[in-house]
């Protein structure tokens, strides 16, 4: 090199966040998320549009009954387990993987047994025609959602979300596949039943044809103990939070009827749908998590983040729904399920404040705090089901939506517990976001002015200065990848 040369420049090193990983690959393993859910949000909308016109409320109402109440022992068990496989760390091996295969063995035998043998009183307990012979049928997914669930944790601790986004499209392709058919050809609830299962089998064969596992049993008592010991107290987790599913099947249901408990069903799907953002950042954080329990202040800083953008991405899904929902019920899914716009701002406002605290709830269980938790959920839970009681039959579909509201100071415990252990987040733009779209979601109630509260939310101060910052290392990454890359 001679004396005049100039050295090429030093590429910059990519840029890890404050929670200890790429903002990078983590945009891009949500733009994948993201993609794979848009396409599955606009063929669940077809498939609901003709589902929901052809079935009622009061047909579709059995399936909703028999789903919730399948899926709470079901969640209770996976989500243990789950958080064993992706949050275990070093202690995740082979072995542990063949101890999880055959403890879900187990449970998914015990489960189908179960289900098979009290059907009838089960679906009696709903006051709601056919949900027993709904769940015969339902309850045959179970086997096939369980044992994925080794192979389907290894994908999302590597981070695999193409692989993730193509199991899941695969299998709400099928899912619609196979009901739609048979719903326009009078086949009833059940045909939806069906259909959730031939999702759940596609499902599986695609995640073990990704990963190259094949699924493998084995029992060891010491190993065994240690995984129950660590999913069980987790499981207890998810076993008080579902308990909110059962509140539409055991007090809607039976004090309004079947009609009533479609509605409600439906109102929360389609929530569910809306705020299908709230999952991907949900699922992302919970992968980072497993890499940075040790660390309080990437915890916190985890929370923060999560916070921010779980309510201003769901926020902006749920206020869209919302303000052109008078056009799209009627037009979509016809006039029996207009009830629908009562309940909906208050179960989207629910849905939103969630989004503001669930990524606190995932922290204090990664620093091994359930019980934390476990707590919160049961006053959330308990204060639910109380104004539920006590306002549906003097209010109505609305008492539903006055439960959603009178739980939600329930937050407050969560806020506690985990500033106690990782110290306070951040709340100033989340609060911001939250007070603006929940104004929003209530326009009908309040006036049409009300819409112009989440644009004065975004226009804030803290706001834009959030959006710029993030969008300016955003950049800096990418160009930073950029000159990374050998020419």
């Amino acid at each position: 090199m001679t004396g005049n040369a100039v050295p090429a420049p030093i590429p910059p090193e990519p840029q890890t966040d404050k929670v200890g990983i790429s903002r990078l690959s983590v945009f891009n393993g949500g733009v994948i998320l993201m993609t794979r859910q848009l396409l599955g949000y606009g063929l669940k909308l077809i498939g609901l549009f003709l589902i929901t016109r052809v079935l009622g409320p009061e047909r579709y109402a059995a399936y909703v009954a028999a789903g919730s109440l399948i899926q709470y022992p079901v969640n209770m068990f996976l989500d243990g387990l789950n958080a064993y496989l992706v949050l275990g760390g070093q202690e995740r091996t082979e072995d542990a993987e063949r101890n999880v295969q055959s403890i879900l063995a187990i449970l998914a035998t015990v489960i189908v047994l179960t289900i098979l043998t009290f059907a009838g009183p089960l679906g009696d307990l709903t006051h709601i025609p056919d949900a027993g012979a709904v769940m015969v049928v339902l309850v045959f997914f179970v086997p096939f959602q369980l044992l994925m669930l080794p192979a389907y944790t290894r994908l999302e601790r590597a981070l695999e979300y193409r692989k993730i986004a193509g199991i899941e499209l695969a299998g709400q392709v099928t899912y619609y596949a196979v009901a739609a058919p048979l719903v326009l050809n009078g086949g009833g609830a059940v045909s939806l039943a069906y259909g959730f299962v031939a999702q759940w089998v596609v499902s599986f064969f695609c995640t073990f044809f990704f990963t190259r596992m094949v699924p493998r049993l084995g029992f060891s008592w010491p190993v065994a103990v240690k995984i129950v010991r660590f999913a069980l107290s987790y499981s207890l987790v998810s076993w008080t939070w579902q308990l909110k599913t059962l509140i539409n099947p055991l007090l809607v249901g039976p004090l309004l009827g079947a009609n009533a408990l479609g509605i409600v069903g439906m109102a929360n799907t389609v929530v569910d749908l809306s705020a299908f953002v709230k999952t991907i950042i949900y699922r992302i954080c919970l992968a980072i998590l497993g890499r940075c329990r040790d660390d309080m202040e990437k915890l916190r800083n985890a929370i923060t983040y999560g916070l921010q953008f779980q309510t201003l991405t769901v926020g902006i899904v749920l206020l869209g729904f919302s303000w052109f929902s008078g056009w799209i019920v009627p037009i979509a899914f016809g006039e029996r399920w207009m009830p629908i716009l009562q309940i909906y701002p208050f179960i989207a406002f629910g849905f939103l404040t969630n989004a503001l605290f669930n990524i606190h709830s995932a922290v204090l269980i990664a620093i091994n705090r359930p019980f934390d938790v476990i707590l919160f959920h049961l006053t959330y839970v308990s204060l639910f089901a109380l104004v539920v009681a006590l306002a549906v039959p003097h209010f109505g579909l609305v008492g539903y939506g006055f439960g959603e509201i009178a739980a939600i100071p329930a937050y407050l415990l969560l806020h506690v517990y985990a500033t106690r252990r990782v110290g306070s987040p951040d709340y100033q733009v989340g609060l911001i976001w939250l007070c603006g779209a929940g104004i929003g979601l209530f326009w009908r109630e309040i006036g049409p002015w009300a819409i112009a509260a989440p644009f004065v939310a975004l226009l804030m101060p803290p706001s834009i200065k959030l959006l710029a910052d993030q969008f300016s290392q955003l950049r800096d990454e990418r160009k930073a990848k950029a000159h990374a890359q050998p020419a």
